[in-house]
């Protein structure tokens, strides 16, 4: 608006096909040159875990309503809202968004999905190694526990150990975590899950991301 009169198509664009902007939160909704986007990068990854506010309204399998959305758009290319169903019996206000929308929202705002374009104010929305390259995260790795360390147990009142943090960084949402080889209970789209362990000893500790690749590291509980 500042720069007076312009024509929209020019600045769409810049966002597609040229990539020259690329769109995401800053002070507001914002298009953003690409060469800015690793000043944004630490911001946007602060958004990986999303608050329990936000999945309560994802229904009662928010994680599961996540990683479908996410799954639908890796196998079939740019989707928009509407390309979703909603399977409330009604809708509320306005901003009373289906299940699928407000999960496109979480994976925009946290940088899984990127703004591939808009067709008449409706965002299409894409894997964000797709849309930008440089946004493709380094693969995964397990920043704690490091490799080797010594982790000691806790018991709780009851005798009950107290659970221990998994902290994961980079890679693909989601994650799948194994101890010793066998899947534990976590939530995929966390980046920090907690293990109860049941005794001491050596364990191998091990993350898979949704691309197959793997971070292992072997500590000692005591």
């Amino acid at each position: 608006s500042r720069l007076g009169s312009y024509n929209p198509g020019d600045l769409d664009a810049l966002l597609y096909p040229d990539r020259k902007l690329f769109e995401q939160w800053a002070h507001a909704a914002c298009l953003i040159p690409v060469e800015d986007y690793e000043y944004f990068a630490p911001v946007i990854l602060a958004r990986r875990d999303p608050s329990p506010q936000q999945l309560a309204r994802l229904g009662n399998d928010p994680h599961g309503v996540l990683e479908s959305v996410l799954t639908e758009i890796r196998e079939r290319g740019p989707l928009a809202s509407k390309d979703f169903e909603d399977p409330r019996d009604r809708r509320g206000s306005w901003w009373d968004w289906k299940p699928a929308k407000r999960a496109l929202e979480i994976l925009f705002a946290q940088g899984d999905l990127m703004i591939d374009r808009r067709v008449n104010y409706q965002r299409y929305y894409d894997l964000a190694s797709r849309v930008l390259a440089s946004s493709a995260d380094p693969p995964v790795h397990i920043a704690f526990p490091p490799n080797r360390a010594e982790l000691e147990l806790v018991e709780e009142g009851d005798g009950a150990k107290r659970p221990v943090a998994f902290k994961a960084e980079g890679g693909v949402l989601p994650f799948t975590w194994l101890v010793n080889g066998a899947p534990i209970k976590a939530p995929p789209h966390r980046r920090e899950v907690f293990w109860t362990p049941q005794g001491d000893g050596f364990v191998q500790l091990s993350v898979i991301d949704a691309q197959g690749t793997v971070d292992r590291v072997t500590v000692r509980l005591r």
